[in-house]
């Protein structure tokens, strides 16, 4: 038997855009594109090494792959990609709070999250209640 899926319609694919003032010069940032979000992933898989079980030892460079996706998104008055170079001449704030646009934007905040991240709360306990953030019970 096959299995019906629901239909996906995307009304407009432009990507969202944001007008961005750093110092006196304007820019326009934009959501992630198929290119800018691949080239993200692979600057963040490019970091991990892995061991010989698999699993992350250590990162390398993981904190290059923000200001790789803003200058894969930020464009200029005349509408050319600024780069990496000229993004890093600012300091991190300024990257960082640019990228969480692109990311929040582009949907890719959900990020991976370990097979058993939903049962361990941190405590060893794996009791939903356990895993309430601390500011909630103040």
């Amino acid at each position: 038997m096959t299995k019906k899926f629901d239909d996906i319609t995307f009304d407009d694919p432009t990507p969202a855009t944001c007008d961005v003032t750093i110092g006196r010069t304007k820019y326009t940032l934009h959501e992630a594109d198929g290119t800018a979000s691949v080239e993200y992933r692979n600057a963040m898989l490019d970091a991990t090494e892995l061991g010989d079980d698999g699993k992350p030892r250590r990162l390398h460079g993981f904190a290059s792959s923000d200001p790789v996706l803003v200058s894969r998104c930020l464009r200029d008055a005349q509408g050319q990609l600024v780069p990496v170079a000229t993004i890093l001449g600012w300091k991190a704030e300024v990257y960082q709070r640019l990228a969480e646009w692109i990311k929040e934007a582009s949907g890719m905040n959900a990020e991976a999250r370990p097979k058993n991240a939903e049962k361990s709360t941190g405590d060893g306990s794996s009791s939903p209640a356990a895993s309430a953030s601390p500011s909630e019970g103040a």
